[in-house]
């Protein structure tokens, strides 16, 4: 057992070690690629990039794709795919900016009507409550109407004389 247990730090040890290793390795791979323009291509392309195709971030988004590939003929391979990989990042970022309203949307109105149902349920209950408290008062008064005519009844009977 307590070989395994050994075996397992080890192990975790060694991933540990290794995750650092490659968090510093793409830490310099960053810092190389901002200040190097040949390893460009490996990022996202910057606006830079994007305007030097003469097209913005609102045109690129906007553009039906046969328009983009017709203005992209000219543009180096790499170019192109650069441009089409940020306009699919903005388009996706777009997609979940509406989604994000629309969620967030959907909640609030929800909220509303359940806070709407809530009072409605409070309303009901007190209405309940003031329904109730009149019904046992007519009972009250029924049972000692209902009492009296009983023991009037009684009283007129044994008052009777019998033949």
């Amino acid at each position: 057992m307590v070989l395994r247990s050994r075996h397992i730090v080890t192990n975790c040890f060694s991933y540990l070690l290794t995750y650092l290793l490659i968090c510093v390795v793409l830490k310099e791979a960053a810092s190389i690629a901002i200040n190097d323009e040949s390893t460009a291509d490996l990022w996202l392309p910057s606006i830079a990039a994007v305007t030097s195709s003469k097209l913005n971030d609102e045109e690129l988004v906007s553009l039906p794709a046969t328009e983009l590939n017709r203005r992209l003929k000219s543009v180096s391979i790499k170019e192109r795919l650069r441009l089409k990989k940020l306009r699919r990042t903005l388009k996706n970022r777009h997609y979940a900016q509406t989604c994000r309203a629309r969620r967030i949307n959907n909640k609030c109105a929800l909220q509303r009507t359940a806070d709407a149902l809530m009072a409605e349920v409070s309303a009901l209950k007190h209405q309940v409550r003031t329904l109730t408290a009149e019904r046992d008062h007519f009972r009250q008064r029924y049972e000692a109407v209902s009492r009296a005519y009983t023991s009037g009844y009684n009283a007129v009977i044994a008052a009777k004389p019998v033949d």
